[in-house]
């Protein structure tokens, strides 16, 4: 370890650095020092003007706070980049042009995205108020390092750059029609801290070497191609792997890397062409086969046989089985989508792509344990592998840990900013911490980045009734239907309108999920839940029959006996509702305490015998 003098001279080197403009050595030394000592507010103050991104920024300042909440250069920092809730901005005496409470809870959705754009003004205003900001705090700097330095006495840091507005990141999600495919692919040449800084680790974690080196291919364009693709300067890599292949066609390799390159730019038919061109040279090549096949399914094809015929190639690599069971998720086969992954563990245990899908699929399917199981073996072997901070965020939403998902998608969106996903996991953590502006722009966030994406105009649509702009929720919920109707789709929204209040938006869609699917108990107690909200007590009896028919457990037919009881009651028919009342409090149910209580005044109030008494029940088939 690194003694106090020296790690202390790294912060003065840094500082320094930084007075002079010089970002990359600065950025070096402070976070060589915050290696040491993550404790010094200060630390963090001065890196957060030398990070390379508004959300490394807003990191840096958030960990200010939690060091001292008080500390009102981090809160104006945060303010001026949009990340400080409206509340806490009480002591600060600013206001932050285009970043307010009113501007961002207008309907997004007539005005085109996200509501906070920057300008001109708002930039100046940014690096200005950041300079007198962090000036301000100098004497108190000073007076920590004055025995050591005095030249630590003005401390000025070099203007950042031009802040752009950066926010961090339940209810069921709706399966998308078209299933994105998430790929582990790095973030190449984003020149961000690494991942590691902000965990606190010591040094950058050892990668995984491949399980097999492809053939060594003589061509200098090939090499240069080679080093350009590692480098992420995949135009240059294609424009050497075409020029590698003009030396020699038969160099399968700069086929596959040319592949590889088509796929990341979703140019499906050349990749495929491409994949082709390396296996009609080399038929046994297994990453050929598996980007024939990825760029197969992106083509709408089914890719098992060439996954299969990658693991038959390659027996040790679990590349294959991950890819065969992207596909299966996509078929919402997630059985089979388990099995590819646990054989992928069963050959690479410590595979951090492995567990965090192993993580996310676990979860989904409802098997909590083996999720945080599976997400703390991933933490274990490699913390720095970001899918991993995005599984955690659903689990801590899963459990109203709001904190522990916001700041998990913090980390997350600071490397993947386009991942739209990943802005509706952070705005439901946000919508859940009471923040609704933030919330609500990180789902407008989320719709920018792919206005495909089911579950983002569902969440909007929710919090928009939240914040009762009941026009602009229809339109996202329409928005939503348009990208594929489901049952669970319209439950939810459903669901949505009920818990509003909104009894009459809430019937029509439980009656299109209860046609869509008359079988199922669900859709037909909300519809009748509805209704009687509605005070249609004739319609809800009709519906709580059908859904006490469709019942399978005891605390279903409870429910739908208890509420068609009290529709009985609604329309003044008291001897059927006695009777569903008594029959209600006979079933075994454990967990319905309030509505047996009810039950049970209620009953006592139409004078009827109780539930010990011998029981008839009203008609299971309504009365037309």
């Amino acid at each position: 370890m690194s003694s106090p003098v020296v790690d202390n001279q790294l912060l003065v080197e840094g500082i320094d650095a930084a007075r002079r403009g010089e970002r990359a050595k600065a950025r070096d030394k402070f976070t060589r020092y915050l290696r040491y000592d993550q404790k010094n507010e200060q630390a963090w103050l001065w890196m957060s003007s030398v990070v390379e991104s508004d959300r490394e920024r807003v990191y840096c300042l958030n960990a200010v706070l939690k060091l001292n909440p008080n500390n009102k250069t981090a809160k104006r920092g945060l303010a001026l980049l949009g990340a400080l809730p409206p509340e806490m901005r009480a002591d600060l005496n600013i206001e932050v042009i285009g970043v307010t409470p009113e501007t961002r809870t207008q309907p997004q959705a007539r005005r085109g995205g996200l509501g906070f754009r920057r300008s001109r003004r708002l930039e100046t205003l940014l690096i200005v108020t950041l300079l007198a900001v962090i000036l301000g705090a100098g004497g108190f700097l000073a007076f920590n390092f004055i025995v050591e330095r005095n030249r630590l006495a003005n401390l000025t840091p070099p203007p950042t750059n031009t802040p752009t507005l950066t926010l961090t990141a339940t209810a069921t999600e709706i399966p998308s029609a078209t299933p994105a495919i998430r790929t582990a692919t790095p973030i190449v040449g984003a020149n961000l801290t690494p991942v590691e800084f902000f965990l606190g680790l010591p040094a950058t974690l050892t990668p995984t070497p491949p399980p097999f080196t492809p053939v060594f291919f003589a061509e200098e364009a090939y090499s240069r191609g080679k080093n350009a693709y590692d480098a992420g300067d995949l135009d240059l890599a294609l424009s050497l792997f075409k020029d590698a292949l003009q030396e020699n066609k038969d160099n399968y390799v700069a086929h596959y890397y040319s592949g590889e390159i088509y796929l990341q730019k979703k140019d499906y038919n050349r990749a495929f062409s491409s994949f082709t061109s390396a296996l009609r040279i080399n038929s046994n090549f297994a990453p050929a086969h598996l980007g024939h096949g990825r760029a197969n399914f992106a083509l709408g094809g089914n890719p098992i046989n060439d996954y299969e015929q990658a693991k038959s190639n390659e027996p040790a690599w679990a590349e294959p089985y991950i890819a065969a069971a992207d596909f299966y998720i996509s078929r919402g086969n997630r059985e089979n989508a388990l099995v590819e992954l646990e054989l992928a563990q069963g050959l690479a245990p410590d595979n951090v792509e492995v567990l965090w899908r192993l993580a996310e699929q676990y979860f989904i399917t409802g098997q909590t344990e083996d999720a945080r199981a599976a997400l703390e073996t991933g933490l274990d072997v490699d913390p720095t592998a970001l899918d991993l901070h995005r599984v955690k965020a659903r689990l801590a939403l899963a459990t109203d840990d709001f904190s522990t998902a916001q700041e998990a998608m913090n980390l997350y969106l600071a490397y993947r900013p386009d991942d739209a996903e990943g802005w509706v996991l952070s705005g439901k953590a946000f919508l859940g911490l009471g923040n609704t502006p933030t919330a609500l722009t990180s789902f407008s966030k989320a719709i920018e980045l792919d206005p495909r994406l089911q579950e983002a105009f569902v969440a909007r649509g929710e919090l928009q009734l939240v914040l009762a702009d009941a026009a602009a929720a229809r339109q996202d919920f329409d928005s939503a239907i348009r990208l594929g109707s489901t049952v669970e789709l319209r439950l939810r929204i459903g669901k949505a309108y009920y818990e509003g209040g909104d009894y009459a938006s809430a019937i029509p869609e439980f009656r299109r999920a209860a046609s869509s699917a008359p079988d199922l108990f669900e859709p037909n107690f909300w519809l009748g839940l509805a209704q009687i909200g509605a005070e249609a007590y004739a319609d809800a009896t009709h519906s709580l029959t059908n859904a006490l028919d469709q019942a399978t457990t005891e605390t279903e037919k409870f429910d739908a006996l208890y509420q068609r009881g009290l529709a009985y009651n609604g329309a003044g028919e008291s001897e059927s509702a006695v009777a569903d009342l008594r029959a209600s409090l006979q079933l075994n149910v454990t967990d319905r305490d309030e509505d047996r209580t009810a039950a049970t005044e209620l009953l006592a109030d139409l004078g009827g015998p109780g539930p010990d008494a011998t029981n008839t029940l009203a008609p299971t088939t309504p009365t037309p």
